[in-house]
C-alpha cells in the first residue's frame, strides 16, 4: 500500500528519533509472523536511543 509507506515517512520526519522499518511479508504483525525480525529491530533502535538508557536492564553507563 503506496499510502501507508508516505504515511509512514511522514510520521518518521515530524517524530525526533523515529524510524521506519518494513518487515517483508509481516503484514499487520511483524511481533507475531516475524518475532526475530521484530526483536532485532525494537533492540536496535532502543540500543540507539539514549533517552532510553534509564530503562535499559544494566542501568545507565558510567563514564
Amino acid at each position: 500500500m503506496p499510502y501507508m509507506r508516505a504515511i509512514m515517512s511522514a510520521l518518521a520526519e515530524g517524530l525526533p528519533g523515529a524510524r521506519v522499518a518494513e518487515v517483508s511479508g509481516a503484514g499487520h504483525l511483524p511481533h507475531l509472523t516475524h518475532p526475530g525480525v521484530y526483536a532485532d529491530l525494537l533492540i536496535s533502535h532502543a540500543a540507539s536511543d539514549p533517552s532510553l538508557e534509564p530503562l535499559r536492564p544494566e542501568g545507565p553507563a558510567t563514564a
